[in-house]
């Protein structure tokens, strides 16, 4: 009665429109397989692995979206640094999936990354590592890999293509988990029931 874990919740920075939509919105190929990832991950491995990928599906390219130091764009990635909101939006709208492969080590164990919950929100299907809690959540769209380029590449592989359809039934999914009313209930409740006892107090 003495701890409360609160996750952290997520929300989308506004209404999720279709991967054409913005996809034309940004200028880019409407046909080519985009995997998402943000500068916090491995960035060498996702780049090995979209190379691998490409072996399968040509049309695969990679984009990272934020401050990457380790790697250099090529054919198969593209780097556009930081971005406003409004385009981060957009590259989340146009994704087929999102990348997060997280090293296991100290800071990353036991904890659920803020993206994980940020991809989910757009219903976009998640390869990631079983270092962080993500595991544990029960959602069919967040596969886990080994932290290998091969394991990423291949797990993709594995993901159901996304339509507007089943995207709108992840975000329903996603919004169970990680809505910020519904991550908030529990604490809402016992700040509630501590403000009734001192009251009658």
């Amino acid at each position: 009665e003495k701890l409360l874990l609160v996750r952290e919740g997520a929300e989308a920075h506004g209404p999720v429109i279709s991967r054409a939509e913005a996809r034309r919105r940004l200028g880019i190929d409407e046909n080519s397989y985009l995997v998402f990832g943000m500068a916090e991950s491995k960035h060498s491995l996702a780049q090995s692995a979209i190379h691998l990928l490409a072996k399968t599906r040509p049309d695969a390219r990679l984009v990272i979206v934020g401050k990457v130091y380790d790697i250099q764009e090529d054919a198969k990635t593209s780097l556009p640094g930081r971005v406003s909101d409004e385009d981060l939006h957009l590259w989340l709208c146009a994704a087929d999936c999102a990348w997060l492969a997280l090293e296991n080590i100290l800071v990353n164990q036991g904890r659920l990354p803020h993206k994980i919950g940020h991809f989910r929100m757009y219903g976009i299907p998640t390869v990631t590592t079983a270092t962080s809690e993500a595991p544990t959540l029960g959602d069919p769209g967040i596969l886990v890999a080994d932290y290998t380029a091969e394991a990423f590449a291949t797990t993709t592989t594995q993901l159901e293509a996304l339509t507007d359809e089943n995207r709108s039934a992840s975000r329903a999914q996603a919004n169970s988990v990680f809505d910020w009313d519904r991550v908030l209930a529990p604490w809402l409740e016992r700040v509630r029931i501590e403000l009734q006892r001192r009251s009658s107090n």
